[in-house]
């Protein structure tokens, strides 16, 4: 499974399933809180589903929702937790040998680069 984050106007940021779990847990180790994800009716919207219909769903889904990052559901990564997400990935990449817990396996620069380009530019969405 592979992930594709993505923000109206802009590119995406496709991810492997161990590419996110890199991105994801080297900006935990640099100080990066997440504040969790939203539910969304952005594949409703996709589907053809009217504005009521939408709305009534995205009642339900938030009722339920977890907060992952994880999984292809369109869920929201806020601008402010999008932001936090990039500035944890560029002190990962400039001061790599400083971060918390135990050694960290800091991914490649390319990877890094990019996720922090993408996630800098705020809100996105999970699919």
């Amino acid at each position: 499974m592979g992930y594709d984050f993505f923000g109206k106007g802009r590119g995406r940021l496709e991810l492997n399933s161990a590419g996110w779990e890199k991105v994801f847990n080297t900006a935990l180790k640099f100080g990066w809180e997440p504040l969790g994800t939203r539910a969304t009716d952005i594949e409703e919207e996709m589907h053809g589903v009217g504005e009521e219909g939408r709305r009534r769903i995205l009642v339900d889904q938030s009722a339920t929702w977890n907060g992952s990052y994880f999984g292809n559901y369109y869920q929201e990564i806020t601008s402010d937790d999008a932001v936090a997400l990039a500035a944890a990935l560029k002190r990962a990449l400039l001061f790599p040998d400083q971060h918390e817990g135990e050694e960290v396996d800091v991914p490649d620069d390319r990877l890094l680069v990019d996720a922090i380009e993408f996630f800098h530019q705020g809100r996105c969405y999970i699919g």
